[in-house]
């Protein structure tokens, strides 16, 4: 990989859902609009162990909207990943994007944010609750490519905004361990308990 290449990672299930062809379609305008960037996309997820010919009706999409939109030297099918292994993506990459439909959590998003990596995330997610409501850049509307072009390329090349941003992330999850969520379980079930029993 270029050194000096901006790497965004979309990390996930590869279903329609997820809206990875919006992420293409944003990568190729936002390509088209900074000329000068070097960027690539790595998405993780799917078994592309196989040849295209046999990969999932999703991914065969996604390959051929890939050559459709010329990104085929730009983005990278880098197959379902071991847990262990995820960090590295996520450390390595600029930004991860996560352009769902729908996501009742977004665990991909947390693992992210917990290394630093800024995310894209739709309003329609669970992890968009998590983001501060300053981040205007960090939450997207869904199948709005020409938005998302705009965020990923602004988040891009501003390093002193993404830098403090990737700190806010840390800092924002750094109370998601199961300790405290399993303390902030009890304490909704204790709190909804003692208003049944008033």
């Amino acid at each position: 990989m270029d050194p000096d290449e901006l790497l965004i990672l979309f990390c996930g299930r590869i279903e329609p859902l997820k809206g990875i062809d919006m992420l293409l379609y944003a990568t190729k305008i936002m390509i088209e609009q900074n000329p000068d960037m070097r960027v690539g996309l790595t998405i993780i997820g799917g078994n592309v162990s196989q040849p295209p010919s046999q990969w999932s009706k999703e991914l065969q999409k996604l390959e051929e909207l890939r050559h459709l939109l010329r990104l085929a030297p730009l983005v990278r099918f880098a197959g379902q990943q071991p847990q262990e292994i995820l960090p590295y993506y996520y450390n390595a990459a600029d930004v991860a994007v996560m352009p769902s439909h729908y996501e009742s959590f977004g665990m991909a998003a947390a693992e992210a944010m917990a290394c630093g990596t800024p995310i894209i995330t739709t309003n329609a997610t669970g992890i968009s609750t998590l983001i501060d409501g300053r981040h205007d850049l960090l939450i997207t509307s869904v199948n709005n490519p020409l938005l998302l072009a705009s965020q990923m390329g602004r988040l891009l090349m501003d390093r002193a905004q993404h830098d403090q941003i990737s700190q806010q992330m840390l800092n924002t999850v750094q109370d998601l361990n199961w300790t405290t969520v399993a303390e902030r379980v009890v304490d909704v079930y204790a709190a909804t308990l003692q208003h049944v029993q008033h």
